[in-house]
């Protein structure tokens, strides 16, 4: 179901008046002054969620209408992605002043009016409708519905969470605007209990143990199934894990060919049933050579001209997912023991790909023209053109979203034939949120939520896990429980940190999950650092205390424009550091090996990059030219990573000291989605006594789209490998995968970037 943004635009009329006149903000208002609500009424005012009536008053003793209330809950809780006009109360019609507001509040469940068909919104709000209302908007309707519903149990919430402290009102009786105040206020400032975690009222019970326990779960391989009680999983068992994503890649039988993987498939449950008390699911990996080869079902194309980079099947033919999926999960299902099924699209090796964009490939490209009836010119675009040629008709947005609609059916499909085998099979995939855009609404029902099993907290960064969740649950489409993924290891997360993050990043989303089992077997204090992980985990669910995710900073940096076409020595010198930018690596702050500073600069046409590096010297050697598409870990280089529409619209490309340069799409979280002109690229270093500098010249175009403008913001990270630190065991600086902060433990800047 699609939904469209109706924008809140305050109309002309003398009926609203009243709420436009400016607030007085730094004086306050004389008539609230010394009473109980004025830090209330004037920290609103200040936000401009209520205003006075003129004069420097308040009136905090005058009522206020339904119609008032419903706007002031919008300001102060802002406004929701909703459907098509519905005209949905026939005395709000769409030349009422209130119109945008009540129709939205009533989308977005905040107001439910006085009959079907009637708000009243010139009426006085009674104390429990504005309780109701704001309730609602703090997204605990379903524990007022628990607790009795309509009205007593929206006021037994609301005194529950502290909210009625300071309310001079009771039921029938019209709230005054001094109470209303402090009732919006304390709601913007009461602690909701996270709400971007999932509501599991409706979510079917074989799901309780994620909500009560929360997923503790590593990631294995099926020979260890076969080991004995001094094994890996039997001692991360004791430790207090419960669950296993479990890859079937037994040396017993050939995996790759359907009957081998079948036949280990069903040893390793079998031993998992015999063996553990774990939460079993098996992945399915995407492409597996010999199941479903990637050429055999067409190419993914994304429309732009550099075609050899794509060699992944087309995403929309029916019968590579019947192949390369469904068989599978049908085998899986029939095992009732198996508690789910994870789906891994992570694709780095053998030359593939994954989809950030759209296929336009040459069977999909018909499909989209005869949904629309296109034709013409259309049927004769060629496939390299074509992502230019909707772009330029505007059709961009309607093209993804075709494509995304279809890719939802596709995945409807897989899980629907599932179902009817096992109605209990969870679905899970790999490796982050939409990894293919449309894959969440398809595996995710509302009683059957769909597992994120996120990647790009690896490192210890959680700076997007929250957002994520409140995507998710903002999305009335999308059904689906999130867990971070983790990794223990000497190159990444260090067994204090282990704990640390198993602390912080469990107890509010669905649990976490690490990579990977066979790796703790080099260290040996992992495995006390999960078990004092799970302890803590379990201290928090008893006592209902629960670590909240932490707060990060995302700083802003303003990169300058250039007089000319490239910036002159004075602009590089005029230029600020980028070093305010927040540091996302591993572990603790100050752990970074070399030092990395970087300035950024463009034109009407270019980024301008400039890194300087402070290195030892001795280690830094002028490497030989890298063929594009090459391993940017060979040697001393640079990564110059931006988007500007989130994962799904971004470039990466990495440059070593001999000015060769590549595109690192093989290497990349976020990167696949890249078509950079080669042909506008350069980059030259310097060497000096204790640094390096690097200075790239990176064309601002991305799909043959022209991506520099005044007032855009972008996101950049810019990372760095330095091999020597690796010679001397110390962190390996891999400039890989910019996931949201440095991804591998490497000290890169990262940021917002707007372009003055």
């Amino acid at each position: 179901m699609k939904r469209k943004l109706i924008s809140l635009i305050l109309a002309a009329s003398t009926a609203l008046a009243s709420l436009a006149v400016p607030a007085m903000a730094a004086e306050g208002f004389a008539d609230v002054a010394g009473s109980s609500y004025e830090a209330a009424v004037n920290s609103l005012a200040d936000q401009g969620i209520v205003s006075g009536r003129g004069e420097g008053l308040y009136a905090p003793n005058e009522g206020l209408t339904r119609a008032e209330m419903v706007t002031i809950i919008l300001r102060a809780y802002g406004s929701d992605e909703i459907e098509e006009d519905i005209e949905k109360f026939n005395d709000v019609p769409p030349s009422h002043w209130a119109y945008m507001y009540v129709e939205t509040a009533y989308q977005m469940g905040i107001v439910s009016g006085m009959t079907e068909t009637t708000f009243q919104p010139d009426t006085g709000v009674t104390y429990e409708q504005a309780v109701k209302m704001l309730v609602s908007a703090m997204g605990k309707e379903s524990a007022a519905t628990k607790a009795g519903g309509w009205p007593d149990g929206y006021i037994s919430v609301a005194n529950e969470l502290g909210v009625l402290t300071g309310i001079d009102g009771a039921k029938g009786q019209t709230i005054s605007r001094g109470s209303m105040a402090q009732l919006v206020y304390n709601c913007l400032n009461a602690d909701v209990g996270y709400d971007y975690m999932i509501d599991w009222d409706g979510v079917a019970e074989h799901y309780n143990w994620i909500r009560d326990e929360r997923i503790r779960c590593t990631y294995g391989h099926s020979p260890m199934t076969y080991e004995d009680e001094t094994g890996v999983l039997k001692r991360l068992e004791n430790a207090g894990i419960n669950c296993v994503f479990l890859n079937i890649n037994d040396s017993y039988n050939n995996c790759s060919e359907m009957e081998g993987w079948k036949a280990s498939t069903a040893a390793a449950i079998k031993n998992l049933d015999e063996k553990y008390n774990l939460h079993d699911f098996i992945k399915i990996n995407f492409g597996d050579n010999g199941v479903a080869k990637n050429n055999e079902f067409g190419n993914f194309h994304p429309g732009i001209y550099k075609a050899s980079y794509f060699n992944s099947p087309c995403p929309l033919v029916k019968e590579y997912w019947d192949k390369t999926f469904l068989e599978r999960t049908l085998f899986i299902a029939s095992f009732p023991s198996v508690e789910g099924i994870i789906l891994d699209f992570e694709m780095y090796s053998g030359g593939i790909s994954q989809y950030t964009s759209p296929c336009m490939c040459d069977q999909c490209w018909p499909k989209y023209l005869a949904a629309k009836g296109y034709t013409g010119e259309w049927e004769e675009v060629e496939t390299i053109n074509r992502s230019e040629y909707v772009n330029n008709l505007g059709k961009t947005a309607e093209y993804k979203e075709w494509f995304e609609d279809e890719v939802v059916k596709l995945f409807q499909y897989i899980r629907e034939e599932t179902h009817k085998v096992n109605p209990n099979i969870i679905f899970g995939y790999f490796p982050g949120f939409e990894w293919l855009p449309g894959m969440t609404e398809g595996l995710g029902t509302p009683d059957r939520p769909v597992l994120v099993a996120s990647e790009v907290e690896y490192w210890g960064s959680l700076a997007s896990t929250k957002d994520t969740m409140l995507t998710i649950k903002e999305n009335e489409d999308m059904h689906a429980i999130y867990c971070p993924g983790l990794f223990p290891h000497t190159t990444a997360l260090s067994p204090e940190q282990t704990e640390e993050k198993i602390k912080l990043a469990a107890p509010t989303t669905a649990g976490y999950w690490m990579y990977s089992a066979h790796l703790l077997r080099e260290v040996e204090g992992n495995y006390q650092a999960v078990a004092n992980g799970n302890k803590s985990l379990d201290e928090q669910l008893a006592s209902g205390k629960l670590n909240e995710l932490p707060e990060y900073e995302i700083r802003s940096y303003s990169a300058s424009k250039i007089a000319g076409e490239v910036p002159t020595e004075a602009e590089w010198e005029a230029a600020p550091f980028t070093e305010d930018f927040v540091h996302y690596q591993q572990g603790e702050e100050g752990s970074v090996p070399v030092e990395s500073r970087a300035k950024i600069l463009y034109s009407d046409n270019d980024f301008f990059v400039r890194v300087y590096a402070y290195d030892d010297m001795s280690g830094v050697v002028v490497g030989t030219t890298q063929a594009h598409d090459g391993n940017p870990w060979a040697g001393d280089c640079v990564e110059f990573f931006w988007r500007f529409d989130g994962a799904t619209d971004c470039a990466q490309l990495v440059s070593d000291l001999a000015g060769s340069y590549w595109d690192a799409y093989l290497t990349g979280i976020a990167s696949k989605n890249t078509n950079v002109n080669f042909e506008g690229f350069s980059a030259t270093t310097e060497l000096f006594a204790d640094h390096w500098e690097m200075t790239m010249r990176v064309p601002g175009t991305l799909d043959g789209i022209k991506k520099i403008k005044t007032g855009d913001t972008i996101c950049v990270e810019i990372g760095r490998y330095h091999p020597a630190s690796r010679a001397k065991g110390e962190i390996h600086n891999h400039c890989w995968a910019p996931t949201y902060g440095s991804y591998q433990g490497s000290p890169s800047l990262w940021g917002l970037v707007t372009l003055d």
